[in-house]
C-alpha cells in the first residue's frame, strides 16, 4: 500500500478515536492519489488532512506557527509549510494570490475553497459598505421602553451611524437588547441581520 494511503488509514483511526469523522481523510487521500506515490504525495496528504481537521474544528485556516497554531499541529504528519515551492506539488498548492486545492500564506494554510469564500465574503461586505446609507437616530428615539444602559445605548448609536456594525459580547451583556433596539430604530428601513 502506498505510503499516503497507509497514513490515511492510520490517521483516520486517530481521528475516529478523537470523535472526528473518518470522512476527513477522503479528500486528502484523493489529492495525494492525483499526485502519485512518493514524498510529495505524502506531504500533500498530511497537509490537506491537517487543514481538514482545522476546518472540522471550526477554523477557516490552519495556523502553522505562532500562538494560533493548534497544539496538535505536526502530530498527524509534518507541519505543512513550504509546500507551494515543492515542484511535485505545482498546481496542488499555491500562494494566496491564486487558488489551488490548498493555499499557503505566511503562517497559515487553507483549502482553496475557504480562501475563495473569504474573498467573496470580503467583496460582498465592501460592496455593501459602498452602497449603504447611514441612518441618524435622534437620542430621544433611544429613550422609552428599550431598558438599555449607557454602554448599550452607545452601541445602538454607533450602529445606526455606521455602514457596518458587529455587536459582540459575552452572555448577559445585552446583545439581544441592542439588536431589538436597532430593529425598532430601523423600523421600515431595509436591514440585513445575521447571527
Amino acid at each position: 500500500m502506498p505510503e499516503p494511503f497507509a497514513l490515511a488509514h492510520a490517521w483516520a483511526a486517530v481521528l475516529a478515536a478523537q470523535g472526528q469523522s473518518s470522512d476527513l481523510a477522503w479528500e486528502p487521500g484523493e489529492l495525494a492519489r492525483l499526485v502519485g506515490d512518493g514524498p510529495a504525495a505524502g506531504r500533500l496528504f498530511s497537509a490537506a488532512l491537517q487543514v481538514r481537521l482545522a476546518e472540522a474544528l471550526g477554523h477557516t485556516r490552519l495556523a502553522t506557527d505562532g500562538l494560533d497554531a493548534p497544539a496538535w499541529l505536526g502530530a498527524l504528519g509534518p507541519i505543512p509549510t513550504g509546500l507551494k515551492a515543492e515542484p511535485g506539488l505545482a498546481g496542488f498548492v499555491s500562494g494566496p494570490e491564486t487558488i489551488a486545492p490548498l493555499v499557503e500564506g505566511r503562517g497559515w494554510i487553507a483549502t482553496g475553497r475557504s480562501v475563495d469564500l473569504e474573498r467573496r465574503f470580503a467583496a460582498a461586505i465592501l460592496a455593501r459598505l459602498k452602497a449603504a446609507e447611514t441612518l441618524e437616530i435622534p437620542d430621544a428615539a433611544l429613550d422609552g421602553s428599550f431598558h438599555l444602559n449607557e454602554e448599550q445605548r452607545s452601541a445602538v448609536r454607533l450602529a445606526t451611524r455606521s455602514r457596518l456594525a458587529v455587536i459582540t459580547g459575552g452572555p448577559g451583556t445585552g446583545k439581544t437588547s441592542i439588536v431589538a433596539a436597532l430593529l425598532r430604530a430601523f423600523d421600515g428601513a431595509a436591514v440585513a441581520l445575521t447571527a
